[in-house]
């Protein structure tokens, strides 16, 4: 009876089969861990910043704190949640959980990318279920934000710069560059750096 060549080989048809399944449910566990007693703690002074900007907006009144530049992503999406659900601290933490839950894909599919479907659960599995991750995925801050377009980002540079030139064709397509890829790369840059103004250092280090 002939053996297997490939005895630890953690990824194949079947793997791929299921993966997308896989991540579903890692996706609905993030989501649960996330959103399980999201009201259990009032919301803490850093909180404020967006939430005390976006329930002034709403209210006609100048705020009671200085929003800054930084984290304004946040504080528009804060605005919305409060614009549909009411003036809470549940709706305004909802934007960190729905983003910090969309980290778990994006993370599957840009290790998937680099890797393999394996490697793309693992990271996945990490994202779900890692105390840091769920802990700012639960405040009114703007990491959670910055950390799913900072992922978008690097999935963008890989899909617009991982291809050979081709002889005929737009002029992008001649220089190796994938004009969708790029269109999300620079999509997902200027809502990361919204989200985050250190978020631009990422593209730094893309161009090094």
């Amino acid at each position: 009876m002939s053996k297997d060549p490939h005895p630890l080989r953690l990824h194949g048809p079947r793997l791929e089969r299921w993966a997308p399944w896989l991540v579903g449910a890692l996706t609905l566990l993030g989501l649960g861990l996330r959103l399980y007693r999201l009201e259990a703690l009032s919301l803490w002074i850093d909180e404020f910043v967006h939430a005390e900007t976006a329930r002034a907006y709403l209210g006609g009144r100048p705020a009671a704190v200085d929003p800054g530049l930084n984290g304004i992503l946040q504080t528009f999406s804060v605005l919305v949640s409060f614009g549909v659900l009411g003036v809470s601290d549940f709706a305004a933490r909802l934007p960190s959980v729905l983003y910090g839950t969309l980290c778990i894909p994006a993370a599957y599919a840009l290790a998937r990318r680099l890797f393999n479907p394996w490697v793309g659960l693992c990271t996945a599995s990490l994202v779900s279920l890692s105390l840091v991750c769920v802990h700012w995925s639960r405040l009114s801050r703007m990491y959670a934000a910055a950390q799913l377009f900072c992922l978008i980002l690097l999935l963008g540079f890989l899909w617009a710069f991982e291809k050979k030139p081709v002889a005929s064709g737009s002029w992008l397509g001649r220089r190796g560059i994938n004009g969708r890829g790029l269109a999300v790369l620079v999509g997902a840059s200027l809502l990361a750096i919204l989200s985050h103004q250190l978020s631009g250092l990422l593209l730094f280090g893309l161009t090094a």
